[in-house]
């Protein structure tokens, strides 16, 4: 379902990566007075890696830094990540993103799942709930920046909870790392 973001009640949450962390930070700087953020990598098994870590951002639709990202994400491809629509608070939406980041690949090993790369996202083919929870949708820009559109997932669920987050079978057969 292709949508452009739009106006709402939902609070909105990116996790964006840039070319560095450093350029993202000077940049929500620049934007925002005094920008609401997180670590993703931080309180995880992969805190050793914040250097690599996305950032998890608040932000309003009106906002500037919005609007940049947005320019980021779909036409110009400098960013990568998702926007997070929910009516959570931060804490809670990095619980639900961080409980997502470690899964278990068919066997006994686990690995590092960056579900909001958007690509890996639409690979990964989340589905509906049906029912609200702490994510009401995930926007994201598939394609590249002249021939791409934004995209929506409702109510999605991109792995398997029950235990400990697992792939399914065509999940780990569409992101390639089915084993022969």
């Amino acid at each position: 379902m292709a949508r452009q973001p739009e106006q709402g009640d939902d609070m909105l949450y990116l996790i964006l990566e840039g070319v560095g962390n450093d350029s993202l930070l000077k940049a929500l700087y620049e934007q925002c007075e005094a920008p609401i953020w997180e670590l993703l990598f931080s309180e995880t098994q992969w805190a050793p890696y914040k250097d690599e870590s996305p950032l998890v951002i608040q932000t309003a639709r009106g906002s500037a830094f919005y609007q940049w990202a947005l320019k980021g994400l779909g036409k110009t491809g400098e960013l990568r990540g998702v926007i997070i629509e929910s009516d959570a608070s931060l804490e809670a939406v990095l619980q639900w993103a961080r409980a997502r980041l470690t899964v278990t690949l068919g066997d006994t090993r686990n690995g590092l799942l960056r579900f909001y790369d958007p690509l890996v996202w639409h690979r990964l083919a989340p589905h509906d709930t049906g029912r609200e929870g702490t994510v009401k949708r995930v926007v994201y820009w598939h394609g590249g920046p002249e021939d791409g559109s934004w995209l929506t997932s409702q109510n999605p669920e991109p792995v398997t909870m029950v235990g400990a987050p697992t792939l399914e079978a065509e999940q780990l057969q569409n992101l390639n790392l089915a084993r022969a």
